[in-house]
């Protein structure tokens, strides 16, 4: 995960806009739709579920002991039995130094110089599986604590040993043992999925969150849709039957007004066919006469 101010700035930003609109999505009329509004909520919880464990992810990230458990094991659990152990023999080489080098203590000095080198390539390998988490590399450290816990109790068993070089061989092999027992705790968690913690929450705390909420938007998205499609499609059926009505309207108009023109066209050829019938017998109104005394047609 990055650590970059500027991004975690930006990213802080862009999360306040989405919290923001979600706020307002929420407190808009859904038109009584339960589905939207539940799925608005749902939406509103898992994002801010992603910025908890976001919170959390950053914290661990910026720790390297939280970051890679292994380290703070190999820290607590190993290295102060690795430090216990070279002490030991350290203080019985520098006692066999100060006594005087012979013939006689001479084997065991070697000895105990080996077991101090061993040590050193020990601390190695461990920094090495801690990197790499190679195979040869753990198989490299269960063999030179195998060989160092042998060897001390060799040389507790073969040699005559003043009392304190049996404390300080003792306490060699005590604390080696235990150096064995805690790396194999070290490798269950290092040779594991998890690790490195960070990747780890990011995959199996962050993400299932992030795939929900996509779902979820998804699921919103489509639902807004086919209600939106339906609403289409009812608002056509709507102005398809008022154009239909509309236009039976006009139809029926035309029809009345048709009737109506023919009844009044019928109307007037009556009165003018009564009008006409009675022009003969009208008196004349001129005095204009015929020879035979008959009213003359008006010219």
């Amino acid at each position: 995960m990055s650590k970059d101010k500027d991004y975690l700035t930006s990213m802080k930003r862009k999360a306040s806009v989405i919290e923001t609109d979600l706020k307002t999505l929420s407190t808009l009329d859904n038109n009584g739709n339960y589905s939207v509004g539940e799925k608005l909520q749902r939406i509103s919880r898992a994002f801010r579920d992603i910025q908890r464990v976001n919170g959390e992810i950053l914290s661990i990230a910026s720790d390297p002991m939280r970051t890679i458990p292994g380290l703070k094991l190999a820290r607590d659990r190993l290295a102060p039995l690795g430090v216990a152990a070279t002490t030991a023999l350290k203080n019985m080489q520098q006692t066999m130094l100060a006594e005087g080098i012979n013939e006689d203590n001479l084997p065991l000095l070697n000895k105990i110089n080996d077991m101090l080198y061993n040590l050193a390539r020990l601390s190695a390998s461990i920094r090495a599986y801690l990197s790499f988490r190679d195979a040869d590399q753990e198989a490299n450290v269960r063999t030179f604590v195998k060989d160092l816990i042998e060897n001390a109790k060799r040389l507790l068993d073969g040699e005559e040993l003043e009392l304190d070089q049996e404390d300080a061989l003792t306490q060699v092999q005590e604390s080696l043992s235990r150096y064995e027992k805690n790396f194999g705790a070290l490798v269950a968690v290092h040779g594991s999925d998890h690790w490195r913690q960070d990747s780890y929450q990011v995959r199996t705390r962050l993400a299932p969150l992030e795939n929900r909420i996509r779902t979820d938007i998804d699921a919103l998205v489509s639902d807004i849709r086919a209600r939106t499609e339906a609403s289409t499609a009812a608002l056509d059926d709507s102005l398809d039957k008022q154009g239909a009505f509309t236009l039976i309207l006009i139809g029926s108009g035309m029809l009345v007004g048709l009737l109506l023109m023919g009844i009044i066209i019928r109307l007037v050829q009556k009165r003018l066919n009564r009008l006409l019938k009675t022009v003969p017998i009208l008196p004349c109104f001129h005095q204009t006469e015929g020879i035979d005394g008959h009213c003359c047609e008006l010219s």
